[in-house]
């Protein structure tokens, strides 16, 4: 057949290049499918891409029946070398880490090599003479020295990869994967070194090039097949078992049709020679038919009487010996001048074609090759034609098939892992099927119910244990907040530690009972603790209502103070109520007291406002305090003070004047503060209390106490 007014003609090499140039390109897709690719998985996909392309252009060269075919040789020069470049890198960076420089230097050092050896082919090959080899059956150029360099390139870079493969099997820490790398490095040497030593032996004889490339093309695809299968075992890329199983399946197809092929195309040689055998012994007369060019008994020499014979070798005897003298034909070369090629075996024939000669038996018959490669050009044809439907199904039809026994029950097996994985233990498989995949599924979905009961048993542990640790949490925060104002104790949970604070102003009251040790004498140490936590609880409740900070009790004294930590312009007006609460019921105990003939109780408070020093010191224990002159006043107001009554300075009665009802006492002395101005706080004033009693504030008294709380702080 003709494409492109180009004779072309299939045959086994044209099959055995075909297949693996099929295989490799179909290869490189899937690799290209792959997700996030590695350095080393881009060398693996270049090296099979270029593989490819050194298989197509022996594919061109084998099937192309005209001198243009010659040209085969620029593509295959050109992808030889950058393919074990490639191949170098690749195992390079296998399974290691890698300095992306050197090696991108390396790839550049690999294309340029290339470039050049191919572009000295490519000028060398313009001047060459374009012969046909007879043994490979394809147009070659008659370039023997250039072909010795470069398969000495491949030699050399092939060894190089050798060499330096080894030196790195030496220095991987993984035995595993270094066992691995070995494996691959012994594949791909076997099969590409031979082909390196195995062209120049072609080239000068010693072999014929239909063994040269029939190893070559079945040695190349066995060997990328084994490559293949273990780069997908060990892969770190993300691949599917659908994808794997059919890549596999087509390298092993296309692995088994080249090597099924060479017995099936020399069958149909064989039958070719009997056919035209048979021709002979009928007494087909070779002048009939031009497509036998000659027929001489074997060993003869050249006459002059052999016209079709002299038409195809002209002057150059020696060729038509060379012809005669192996059966079948070796090695027979043709010019370019010649208009075809002769494909010559041996026949027995019991009737000579020719009576003016002795009878001999052995003859050598020469057939035009193009009858023989059109003979078997449908053979070969078919069996590429073969590989694309087997190549269509397996891509398109084995999902289908392995859709319900395989892929299925993967991808629920696949969901189940990840939705255990993300937490979902109830997630069920539920495969019934008896294979190792039901196997697995099963003994999956007891590992998920065990563990969905093992997690509730732990949540419901955790549930219980949390809910136990936040009731402690809050007891324990309730006690820190029973000692500390809580802005001051999430300082401390939050830093380890609070910084002290400067307020300007804040109001400071202290208690004292009058008294306290002469009536103790009287009661139990249970009956006193007693008495005192009855006042000091009703005084916290009270101190708390006013918001009020409660400092500490020393003994049968109370402190506590307005305006801290949290600043406000209230604290005067905060304390004074809370001290009239207090007083109100220190009143009522000694009523009860005094009716049930007990002893008593009586009270003294003082109250001072001023500037102050807020914060905890130490490390252990801690308390918040307040320090300055303040505190001082505000305890000599309190000693200075007359039971029962409310002390309080001249800077808090400032500040509570208009809301209350006060009684100047004048200069008193205190204790180490000299004459200090005092007023009595008697009750509320009774414009802004209930009924005018003074004791309980009223709306008029709120709505005040609202409007001082808008204003804003100092």
């Amino acid at each position: 057949m003709n494409i492109l007014g180009v004779p072309v003609y299939l045959n086994t090499l044209s099959v055995a290049c075909l297949l693996p140039t099929l295989l490799c390109f179909t290869s490189g897709i899937y690799i290209l499918t792959l997700n996030r690719k590695t350095f080393n998985t881009w060398m693996f996909f270049l090296m099979t891409v270029f593989v490819g392309l050194f298989d197509f252009g022996y594919a061109i060269a084998s099937s192309t029946f005209d001198p243009l075919g010659a040209y085969h040789r620029w593509l295959t020069v050109f992808t030889v070398l950058p393919m074990l470049g490639f191949l170098f890198l690749f195992f390079m960076t296998y399974s290691e880490s890698m300095n992306i420089r050197f090696h991108l230097q390396i790839f550049s050092f690999i294309i340029v090599t290339a470039l050049l050896v191919s572009i000295f082919f490519a000028v060398r090959s313009l001047s060459a003479p374009r012969i046909f080899r007879l043994s490979g059956q394809f147009w070659d150029f008659e370039m023997n020295p250039e072909s010795l360099l470069v398969g000495f390139f491949i030699l050399l870079f092939g060894l190089g990869t050798l060499y330096f493969s080894l030196v790195k099997f030496k220095q991987m820490k993984n035995r595993h994967s270094a066992r691995t790398f070995l494996t691959l490095v012994v594949i791909m040497n076997i099969y590409l070194l031979p082909s390196a030593t195995l062209n120049p032996l072609a080239r000068k004889g010693v072999i014929t090039f239909d063994f040269f490339l029939w190893i070559q093309a079945v040695g190349t695809t066995v060997g990328f097949l084994l490559v293949y299968i273990i780069f997908l075992s060990h892969t770190q890329e993300r691949t599917t078992v659908a994808g794997n199983m059919i890549g596999t399946t087509l390298l092993v197809v296309v692995t088994c049709i080249p090597i099924l092929a060479y017995p099936l195309i020399e069958d149909r040689k064989a039958s070719f020679r009997e056919i035209w055998s048979a021709k002979l012994e009928a007494g087909y007369q070779p002048a009939a038919d031009s497509s036998i060019v000659f027929l001489n008994p074997a060993g003869a020499s050249p006459s002059a009487s052999d016209a079709p014979l002299r038409r195809y070798f002209r002057d150059n005897p020696d060729y038509y010996q060379k012809a005669l003298s192996s059966v079948p034909a070796d090695g027979v070369i043709l010019r370019a001048d010649a208009k075809g090629a002769v494909y010559t075996f041996p026949v027995s024939l019991t009737e000579p074609p020719r009576t003016n000669q002795t009878q001999p038996t052995s003859w050598t018959v020469g057939i035009e090759l193009v009858e023989l490669r059109k003979y078997i050009h449908p053979t070969a044809a078919k069996l590429v034609l073969a590989q694309l439907v087997v190549i269509l199904v397996i891509v398109s039809l084995f999902p289908l098939f392995f859709r319900g026994i395989l892929l299925n029950p993967m991808r629920r097996l696949l969901d189940g892992v990840i939705a255990v994985s993300r937490g979902r233990y109830h997630h069920r498989i539920e495969n019934a099927r008896s294979d190792e995949l039901g196997v697995i599924s099963r003994h999956f979905d007891k590992m998920a119910e065990t563990i969905e009961s093992a997690t509730t048993r732990l949540e419901d542990t955790v549930r219980d244990r949390t809910a136990q640790l936040t009731q402690e949490k809050k007891k324990s925060d309730t006690l820190l907040l029973n000692i500390l104002p809580k802005q001051i104790a999430d300082e401390l949970k939050e830093k380890g530690r609070a910084t002290p604070v400067r307020i300007n102003s804040a109001t400071v009251l202290f208690t004292d009972f009058v008294g306290f040790t002469k009536i103790s004498e009287t009661l139990t140490p249970e009956q006193v603790v007693d008495e005192l936590d009855k006042c000091f609880s009703y005084f916290d409740q009270v101190t708390e209502k006013y918001r009020l900070e409660k400092l500490k009790t020393i003994g049968d004294s109370f402190m506590c103070a307005g305006g801290l930590p949290t600043v406000n312009r209230t604290h005067a007006i905060d304390c004074c109520l809370a001290a009239l609460e207090i007083q109100s019921f220190m009143q009522q105990m000694k009523e009860i007291k005094h009716q049930q003939g007990f002893a008593y109780w009586e009270l003294r408070l003082g109250i001072h406002s001023g500037p102050l020093v807020a914060g905890v010191v130490g490390h252990k224990k801690f308390a918040y305090d307040v320090w300055g002159d303040t505190v001082n006043t505000a305890s000599r107001l309190e000693s200075s003070g007359v039971p029962g009554k409310i002390n309080i300075s001249v800077s808090t009665y400032q500040l509570v004047k208009d809301l209350f009802a006060c009684e100047h006492r004048g200069q008193v002395s205190a204790k180490n503060k000299g004459e200090i101005d005092m007023y009595f706080l008697n009750s509320i004033q009774p414009n802004f209390s209930l009924g005018g009693e003074g004791r309980v504030p009223n709306e008029t008294f709120r709505q005040h106490y609202k409007n001082i709380m808008r204003m804003r702080e100092t």
